[in-house]
């Protein structure tokens, strides 16, 4: 059996794939999202960067609020399912898609100068993001003001169908598709003292950040990492590597 740890609407989304392949899945969702409305005011000379599903559902939720960055704004993106749902709104333009952070970054690297003189670049963002990838671009000296227009929230405890379900070591598998879920999920084991319970459980990550996580948790003695930062990818990996 899979545990699914994405938020609930990624999660049915992700138990179905899995359902094609006959694997047996459970849900948990340690994380939801709450957007919230921020008064920003359109820029001709910004770029408004995005990485993540509800950022831009967080966007059209305001629709009318963002209009104007909406239709006039210049984005860049990271990831192609962050770019279809942006594209959701016909008029958007999109300078720069990353397959991801490592990816956005070399891109903004290579353009150094146009974001450091002549346009400023806008993060808009969940109250949970990379802080390497901020960190990386200021090291650089590459300016960028974050703004938050979503809030993560964790969950406060696991279900009860998935401790038992853990303590049965009915659950074989495990997929985290981000490092907050990942810390999320570690609190929550410990907090059920499952530590020795689930060492033997696969743990598969969608980068090599969560996994270094992981790994760094010791909770797990076995745990894989997607080739590619999506999601047919890590299924990839699960099956092949499936008890």
């Amino acid at each position: 059996m899979i545990l699914i740890t994405r938020p609930s609407e990624e999660a049915q989304i992700l138990a179905k794939e899995f359902t094609k392949l006959n694997l047996n899945t459970v849900m948990d969702p340690l994380i939801s999202f709450k957007s919230t409305y921020k008064n920003i005011k359109f820029k001709e000379n910004n770029y408004y960067l995005v990485s993540s599903l509800q950022a831009v559902k967080s966007l059209l939720k305001y629709q009318n609020q963002y209009s104007d960055i909406l239709t006039e704004g210049r984005f860049l993106v990271i990831g192609k399912k962050v770019r279809n749902e942006l594209e959701k709104n016909n008029n958007i333009r999109i300078k720069k898609t990353a397959e991801n952070s490592d990816e956005m970054y070399d891109y903004l690297i290579k353009n150094k100068l146009l974001f450091k003189s002549k346009f400023n670049l806008t993060y808009l963002s969940g109250s949970i993001t990379n802080n390497d990838f901020l960190r990386a671009l200021k090291h650089k000296k590459i300016s960028v003001k974050r703004v938050i227009i979503y809030k993560v929230i964790p969950t406060k405890k696991l279900k009860r169908k998935t401790v038992s379900l853990l303590r049965q070591n009915k659950i074989k598998q495990i997929v985290l598709f981000s490092s907050y879920t990942a810390q999320t999920l570690i609190k929550l084991l410990s907090s059920e003292k499952l530590k020795k319970k689930v060492s033997k459980i696969q743990v598969f990550s969608l980068s090599d950040r969560i996994d270094k996580y992981v790994k760094k948790s010791r909770f797990f003695e076995k745990t894989f990492v997607s080739a590619k930062p999506n999601q047919k990818s890590l299924i990839k990996e699960l099956t092949s590597k499936k008890q």
